[in-house]
C-alpha cells in the first residue's frame, strides 16, 4: 500500500510545492523586516509554521507513522 498512498498525496504535493515557493520569498521579506525593525511579523511566522506543520503531517502519513489522512490546513 506504500505506493498507492502516492495517489492520495498528489493534491498535497501540488499545494505544498506552491506554498514552499511562496515561503521562500516570505523568508527573504521576513529577513529584511527583522533587519530593519527588529521584530518578526506574526503573520509571516504563522504562515511559515503552518507550511512546516502541514509538510510534516503529510510526510508522517506517507511513511505510515499516522493513519489519519492529513487535512488541507495551515493550522
Amino acid at each position: 500500500f506504500f505506493f498507492l498512498k502516492m495517489f492520495g498525496l498528489i493534491p498535497h504535493i501540488i499545494v505544498l510545492s506552491l506554498f514552499s515557493f511562496v515561503s521562500w520569498f516570505l523568508v527573504t521579506i521576513g529577513y529584511l523586516v527583522v533587519l530593519f525593525t527588529g521584530t518578526y511579523p506574526r503573520g509571516l511566522f504563522d504562515f511559515m509554521l503552518g507550511v512546516g506543520t502541514w509538510n510534516y503531517r503529510v510526510t508522517a502519513w506517507y511513511v505510515g507513522l499516522v493513519d489519519k489522512y492529513p487535512p488541507f490546513s495551515l493550522k
